[in-house]
């Protein structure tokens, strides 16, 4: 949006400094980032024109709670745009060992903190439930087939990254579900 300007929001400051250091490298001025509790956004009401959310609500433990408030930061007439996933469905062929690990770790990580590994075949009953009347929901879905070792391979390298620091790394290893060693080889 080289009009706009975007504000990036997580509860990890590790994934906020990745995004930082890629806007940088990116030459991004028009963006900031910011860290907090989606149950509690540091924003006034009505501040953005648009809300997006990308596998996010899956972590919530309250995710009708999380979508109220991000709606209140939604200006009228703004737009919430939420992409999930049901990732009890995700499967890699050929076998893919360690990306098997990795979404097993995810799934246990999100159903013992409360989440919901099938946010995204239950995304539009929460959404309702957070006061969206249905008729204003559009509601889409797809697929992604990734039919050959590179493009599997391509998808794969981006989860170890992703689990292996950051807020659900440190759940994993709270939790059980991982050791620090494990996640460091």
């Amino acid at each position: 949006m080289p009009e706009g300007h975007v504000t990036g929001f997580d509860l990890s400051e590790v994934f906020l400094d990745k995004a930082r250091q890629t806007a940088v490298e990116q030459n991004c001025t028009n963006a900031d980032f910011v860290q907090g509790d989606v149950y509690n956004l540091p924003f006034e009401d009505d501040t953005f024109n648009v809300v997006h959310t990308h596998q996010a609500v899956c972590h919530f433990h309250e995710q009708v709670k999380a979508i109220k408030e991000l709606l209140r930061v939604i200006k009228p007439g703004g737009v919430l745009c939420m992409r999930e996933a049901d990732s009890d469905t995700v499967r890699f062929w050929p076998p893919q060992p360690l990306l098997d690990e990795c979404f097993e770790m995810i799934r246990a990580v999100q159903r013992a903190n409360g989440g919901s590994p099938d946010a995204g075949i239950k995304l539009k009953h929460c959404t309702v439930e957070a006061g969206v009347p249905r008729d204003k929901i559009e509601f889409t879905a797809g697929d992604f087939v990734y039919h050959t070792r590179e493009q599997t391979e391509a998808f794969g390298m981006t989860w170890p990254g992703r689990v292996t620091q950051g807020a659900l790394a440190d759940k994993a290893v709270e939790m059980g579900f991982a050791t620090r060693e494990r996640l460091e080889e």
